[in-house]
């Protein structure tokens, strides 16, 4: 241990009392996490969709969905060492207006695009990048409040609720974004996803200073304190595998993401109407993994869940690939994405209960950063492969990776030692 840890300041919220657990400011913040996250899910299918408008190649989609992922990447283990220093509430609020005024920006694209004026892609790649810089900042604060928010007990079901309501959104949102592309055109979607962000913002006002606990008694440089977070990382046995696990994994969830509206076209959707029921069949699964995420994890274990989900993820989008659309079909992307949250959910909690709190920021950022690095890898990739060598063999063999590295997992810490989350942890410093 470099320093000793003396007692922080505790900040009480100017609105709102504070709670142990799922109380009046984890309620306020989640509201506004929902309604975020409908915005967020708006634009998920909006944006490609307007992208395919105008070039409909896939490497188009590959390079928006990477500007918007490569940010987590590049915020990584500095960004952490800031969200460490600042207030957190605060990161998020400005997070929410830059991406409030960058779909501004982006609706009015697509409003010259509607008069008829023809446009490049280059415009959307930079607001796809800046969307993904805030998106980044925000997600990594949100993550890392939740454990200020709530009691350590109660981390599983936070993260659960999160991840409800996010898949909710998952469900609806591109579904809404359908009907709004169809009555009224992309620039008002894209309009209404900015306000969604103004609305998360509002709430998070609302619920006043965050009491981070104890603070460092001493700082080191920005570059030292960065490090010193990638080697707990290192160090810690549980964050390193599930890290290295989420990272390979994640080459494979990268294309097939980016990708989703043409595995669509792929397995036989002839309409938009297919697309959207494939789209509601992941959300649905998303929601009933995040909702039973909890119970998951009481049974099995933190870790043998996310190993679990590994698999079942990879197991229902490998079928669903191989299969021809129908009604009964759905069940396999809708089994998938069951397996997905019960992988996110437990992966969100054993970095927030194996992290001293005030190591939070750079740690939840580190793990994501190298978590995520391989998303717009193996958009690219398995786009360009795509592109050449046909869609169908790669989609068709991909996820098969995802089972074999939930399999190398079997044998490691993760699956021997992660039942419960300890209720201190020691707290390592500086911060």
């Amino acid at each position: 241990m470099e320093s000793q840890l003396i007692p922080g300041r505790a900040r009480r919220g100017r609105h709102l009392a504070p709670s142990r657990g799922l109380g009046a400011k984890f309620n306020v913040f989640w509201f506004g996490q929902a309604i975020s996250q409908f915005g967020d899910y708006l634009s998920y299918l909006a944006l490609p969709l307007f992208v395919v408008s105008i070039s409909n190649k896939s490497i188009s989609l590959a390079i928006v969905y990477s500007l918007d992922t490569v940010p987590t990447m590049l915020f990584g283990l500095l960004g952490g060492v800031l969200l460490d220093r600042f207030q957190l509430r605060k990161v998020m609020v400005y997070s929410d207006i830059g991406r409030a005024l960058s779909f501004v920006a982006l609706a009015r694209i697509a409003w010259m695009a509607e008069q008829g004026e023809v446009l490049g892609l280059t415009s959307i790649f930079v607001l796809a990048f800046v969307i993904g810089i805030f998106g980044a900042g925000f997600v990594n604060a949100m993550f890392t409040i939740i454990p200020f928010l709530v009691s350590k007990s109660h981390l599983t079901v936070a993260n659960s609720r999160v991840a409800a309501t996010q898949n909710i959104a998952f469900a609806a949102g591109p579904a809404a974004a359908g009907i709004l592309i169809d009555r009224v055109g992309y620039w008002l979607t894209f309009l209404l996803n900015s306000g969604t962000f103004l609305i998360s913002a509002s709430c998070l006002v609302l619920i006043g200073q965050v009491d981070r606990g104890s603070e460092p008694g001493q700082r080191l440089s920005v570059l030292k304190e960065a490090l010193h977070g990638l080697r707990f990382v290192w160090r810690e046995a549980r964050l390193r595998v599930s890290t290295i696990a989420v990272a390979v994994a994640n080459f494979v969830v990268g294309f097939l993401e980016s990708t989703y509206v043409l595995l669509a076209a792929d397995v036989g959707a002839e309409s938009g109407t297919d697309t959207g029921l494939i789209f509601a069949a992941f959300g649905v699964g998303a929601i009933l993994g995040a909702l039973t995420a909890p119970s998951v994890t009481r049974s099995w274990g933190l870790g043998r869940a996310l190993v679990a989900g590994l698999a079942v993820y990879g197991g229902g989008m490998l079928a669903f690939a191989n299969s021809k659309f129908g009604y009964a079909t759905l069940l396999l992307p809708l089994a998938g994405h069951v397996g997905l949250q019960w992988m996110n959910v437990p992966l969100a909690t054993i970095r927030q209960a194996f992290t001293p709190s005030v190591m939070l920021g750079r740690v939840m950022t580190a793990t994501r950063a190298i978590g995520w690095a391989t998303l717009p890898l193996g958009s690219l990739i398995g786009a360009a492969i795509a592109d050449s060598a046909g869609y169908s063999m790669v989609v068709r063999t991909a996820p098969a990776v995802m089972i074999l590295v939930a399999l190398t997992l079997v044998p490691t810490v993760l699956w021997r030692d992660t039942f419960t989350p300890p209720e201190t942890v020691p707290q390592e410093g500086p911060s």
